[in-house]
């Protein structure tokens, strides 16, 4: 109950700043060194349209305030989901410890059941309440695959394929500490293995955020262009009748979006197996895009 009463604090605290920064906060802190650069709500300037319809930002305070808007979402996103993601991972940890510790009870004459609940007295959440229950329900004579679903349905796969050897194991007529054994070794390698394929993919983070970086460049110096074909052409009707830099600048920016949206999802997948964390990583991608468009709206 704290933590949920925490979340939704920094959930609002969150949603609040990405609100007021770019309405109120940014404008005044501007305003009182003189600089003009951002007026707030008064210069949020959306319209729909263009050959593709899409938002089309005018001002640098509407990139500003749809960025910080958007990035304060998915961080509060984030904040809500990522305890589910936190709690997979740490399982993935803990059941590399729990599988040896049953495996030397049961070898010492324990009962399975005992020792799952001595177990959870050793290892720390959320692996402990799920041990505890699962010999609570071992010892009331339940059924031993009836007890792994009830105990472990919210365990990654991963987990519950080392954490099967338990029904298993009751099962065997005599055998469990090998089958505990077995399952402590499987445990162990295909944790060796996703720390050596998580290591070779983490460079491939800096890889695809360069990519991104360079899209986003390469819209600049195309909108920079446009800019100064539109001046120079100030008074040829066909440049001036079909030349929209809003617009461009948008379909740019709606495409970056598309982009590093698709990128974190990479990045969140393959890297750590869980899409959650390209909320995080979106909101970071979508502000940085915002304030890069707004700057080259103030410049141009």
């Amino acid at each position: 109950m704290r933590y949920r009463l925490r979340d939704f604090i920094l959930v609002v605290a969150i949603l609040a700043i990405g609100f007021a920064a770019p309405a109120v906060a940014v404008p005044t802190i501007l305003s009182f060194f003189g600089i003009a650069w951002f007026r707030g709500l008064q210069g949020i300037s959306i319209t729909v349209g263009g050959a593709i319809p899409i938002p089309i930002l005018r001002t640098p305070d509407s990139y500003v305030f749809v960025g910080a808007l958007v990035a304060s979402a998915l961080t509060a996103a984030y904040v809500i989901l990522r305890r589910s993601a936190i709690e997979r991972f740490l399982l993935r940890r803990q059941v590399l410890d729990a599988m040896p510790i049953i495996s030397s009870y049961v070898r010492a004459g324990v009962p399975l059941a005992r020792a799952l609940e001595l177990t959870s007295e050793v290892v720390a959440s959320p692996m402990k309440e799920h041990l505890y229950k699962a010999a609570k329900l071992l010892q009331l004579g339940h059924d031993p695959f009836e007890v792994f679903e009830a105990a472990f349905s919210p365990a990654p796969r991963d987990v519950r394929v080392a954490l099967s050897a338990i029904p298993v194991a009751t099962m065997s007529g005599g055998r469990v500490a090998e089958v505990l054994e077995i399952a402590s070794r499987y445990s162990y390698q295909l944790s060796r293995l996703e720390d050596m394929r998580r290591f070779r993919l983490e460079g491939y983070k800096g890889t695809l955020a360069l990519a991104v970086i360079a899209y986003i460049a390469t819209a600049v110096v195309m909108i920079f262009f446009l800019s100064y074909l539109t001046e120079i052409g100030a008074g040829t009707p066909i440049i001036g009748a079909f030349i929209d830099v809003d617009y461009v600048t948008s379909l740019y920016y709606v495409s970056a979006i598309v982009v590093f949206a698709i990128t974190s999802v990479a990045i969140s997948r393959i890297v750590y197996g869980e899409i959650v964390f390209a909320l995080k990583y979106s909101a970071m991608l979508m502000l940085f895009t915002s304030i890069a468009f707004a700057v080259v709206l103030l410049v141009i």
